[in-house]
């Protein structure tokens, strides 16, 4: 860095200075100054298709790959031979959910140079984009035989066994990468996700609060403790680490850990506000989907967290259609598919979802009897009623007023004889960032 800050120094001037500079920061995950490096690369030389390329893979990397891809698109433009130039375009497609046609340019970028890394790597994560999970495995895997020592395909590997629940794979790839760098973060946080599918949970936890020495302020690894803390039902401890996670970093997967321990404590408290508050964080999880290529058990998996939370709160319709929208985004025989299937069912055929009582009701019913009562009182003065027959007829005004009163109470437990399922959050796996 030191090097690149000095060569600037020089010679602003230079193009291959900035592009090497960038090419630092974006080393170091300091996108914003890596695309600044590499903008002023583009503007001594706009005909330079390798700085246009770094430019827009630090801008996807930075989450902005609707201004990497026209950049990515000129790039191949200008150097239509060069394997890593439709590489990049492939990988701003598969942020920009553009799958198909990203698979087209990494094939076509495998063509041209099939030994490039940085291709392979693009085309894993554009079959996984695709939803075809084992293929990505695969061909992370066959990446890793050829570039073993390179950080960014044991990234890979690691996430695409993750993804192809290769968790053992997962925790090897994890590890590996932790070899070559023990302060790499995404290494503890791809560890402890891998540890934490395979029900290890004390080791789990040990590695994201590892990580989280080196950088206490990361929220992955914040998310990734309070999501491993959250599958063993320890809420109130993963509570603050999961909003700190969501203060800094708005993902949907992050919301979708949150959504979860709001959800857990609700359930344990009985709290009707922590069930709607899960709700609007859903919302806002679910948002965050339409711009992004998330997994289709893992988007499933929040349609089925929020209809679990509208079904607690009475909101029995937007249940259903949650678990309905679960059932169809998830993969076919999936957990969570047959899960939110499962929810659905039991939502039509339960005999307690009746609607809730209006709330005037306990009040008519209370007036009525304060009417009954003042005209049995009337009789008794009169001599057509004896004090006996008041009694009884007081004691049964007492029972119906009671139960007049109870009875939105009563109701409102309605949906807790429904055996209703939630499945874990989602596996808070980060965007993939490749160095060019």
């Amino acid at each position: 860095m030191k090097a690149a800050l000095e060569e600037v120094k020089r010679d602003s001037k230079n193009p291959d200075a900035w592009l090497r500079l960038g090419s630092a920061y974006q080393a170091l995950r300091q996108f914003d100054d890596s695309i600044k490096a590499f903008r002023q690369a583009v503007e001594l030389r706009p005909d330079y298709p390798a700085a246009i390329a770094a430019l827009a893979v630090a801008l996807t990397n930075a989450g902005r790959s609707g201004e990497a891809l026209p950049l990515a698109r000129e790039a191949v433009k200008q150097s239509p031979d060069d394997a890593r130039m439709h590489a990049v375009l492939a990988f701003a497609l598969v942020e920009q959910g553009l799958t198909q046609e990203a698979l087209s340019e990494a094939d076509r970028a495998l063509e041209l140079g099939p030994a490039e890394a940085f291709v392979q790597v693009v085309r894993s994560e554009a079959l996984r984009s695709l939803g075809r999970v084992d293929e990505a495995f695969e061909a992370a895997k066959a990446a890793a035989d050829q570039h073993g020592d390179d950080p960014s395909v044991l990234r890979l590997l690691a996430r695409a066994a993750l993804n192809a629940k290769q968790f053992g794979a997962a925790e090897d790839a994890a590890r590996r990468l932790l070899a070559l760098d023990v302060a790499a973060d995404q290494g503890y946080l791809l560890l402890g996700l891998a540890l934490s599918q395979q029900n290890a949970f004390r080791d789990a936890e040990n590695a994201f609060r590892k990580g989280l020495e080196f950088k206490p302020d990361e929220p992955e690894l914040l998310n990734g403790l309070g999501y491993v803390l959250a599958l063993q039902s320890r809420y109130q401890e993963a509570e603050p680490l999961v909003r700190k996670a969501a203060s800094l970093k708005q993902s949907w997967y992050i919301l979708g850990t949150l959504a979860v321990v709001l959800i857990g404590l609700a359930d344990a408290y009985k709290d009707k506000e922590l069930f709607a508050e899960a709700r609007d964080v859903l919302n806002n999880a679910v948002q965050l989907t339409l711009s992004d290529t998330a997994d289709q058990d893992e988007e499933a998996k929040l349609y089925l967290q929020r209809g679990y939370a509208n079904a607690r709160i009475g909101n029995v319709e937007a249940a259903k259609h949650d678990f309905r929208t679960a059932t169809s985004k998830a993969r076919p025989m999936s957990g969570v598919g047959l899960a939110a299937g499962r929810n659905l069912r039991r939502l039509n055929t339960s005999p307690w979802l009746t609607p809730s009582p209006p709330g005037w009701l306990p009040h008519g019913v209370a007036v009525c009897a304060t009417v009954l009562l003042v005209f049995s009182s009337v009789l008794i003065a009169i001599g057509k009623l004896d004090s006996g027959a008041y009694a009884a007829i007081a004691g049964a005004t007492f029972i119906v007023v009671f139960a007049g009163y109870s009875l939105p109470s009563v109701t409102r437990l309605k949906l807790g004889v429904v055996e209703l399922e939630r499945v874990a959050g989602p596996l808070a796996l980060p965007h993939l960032e490749i160095v060019l």
